[in-house]
């Protein structure tokens, strides 16, 4: 996969309100911003075009994003946690080589999302990660595109930027550890992250569009799978006596 110094001034990258802010405390939507602004200096294979196109490339179910569900997940205050590094071995580094040396397992005491907002994040994250970004709705359209570049930033930010500061983007570290539990938790199926029985109307259709498209990916795997089995088991095989004559 390409990679892209995200950190570079040239790279700059205007994130959706719904990944930067809370929700109006009275419970008023973010206006719509203008679309996002990115200028890579290297050609970069997005999501959009690596994802399979699994399900309607429409709003579908009537459900795909809400701003009441996805305003302030991440936003620059933190969730839980104090936002201190807390590893005795790096304490005596500077603040860039701490970001740099982080580690977001078990031993991470930094900011965190609360269990609500992470499921939702990750229901979201899940739809991205699929959705050939077709929405009928533009606000729709920039929250699914601007979340597959959270993402890439996530994957590639290495807790500092291309001069040595720290990463600017104060929900990096909360995201990378929501990460670390995805694929650490052991008992997902109990767990108010992985599994969250508490998640309002937008969210379940959501979550049911994602485990949708995922079967769909999944049958066609299986399928391409079994179509390339036929093909080499049809294909004629070479007998020891074939051999030597030729």
């Amino acid at each position: 996969i390409p990679r892209v110094d995200i950190s570079a001034p040239a790279n700059t990258i205007e994130y959706h309100p719904a990944l930067l802010a809370h929700a109006d405390e009275n419970g008023g939507s973010t206006p719509t911003p203008p679309a996002a602004i990115v200028k890579p200096v290297t050609t970069v294979s997005a999501p959009v075009t690596s994802v399979p196109k699994c399900g309607n490339d429409s709003d579908s179910f009537g459900s795909d994003l809400s701003d009441d569900d996805l305003d302030g997940l991440l936003s620059d205050t933190d969730s839980e946690g104090s936002g201190e590094i807390g590893m005795e071995r790096i304490d005596a580094l500077s603040p860039a080589e701490q970001a740099e040396n982080e580690y977001f397992g078990v031993e991470y005491k930094g900011p965190k999302l609360k269990d609500s907002e992470a499921a939702r994040l990750l229901i979201l994250m899940g739809h991205a990660s699929t959705c050939p970004c077709k929405h009928q709705s533009i606000k729709h359209r920039e929250t699914c595109r601007n979340t597959k570049w959270m993402m890439l930033h996530v994957r590639d930010c290495p807790g500092t930027t291309s001069s040595f500061d720290v990463c600017p983007f104060p929900w990096c570290r909360k995201v990378k550890h929501l990460l670390y539990h995805l694929v650490s938790c052991r008992d997902a199926k109990h767990c108010e992250i992985c599994s969250p029985t508490k998640l309002n109307q937008n969210m379940i259709l959501l979550k049911g569009l994602n485990q949708h498209r995922f079967m769909q990916y999944r049958e066609r795997l299986i399928g391409r799978g079994k179509a390339l089995t036929k093909v080499s088991n049809s294909a004629p095989k070479n007998t020891p006596a074939q051999a030597q004559h030729k």
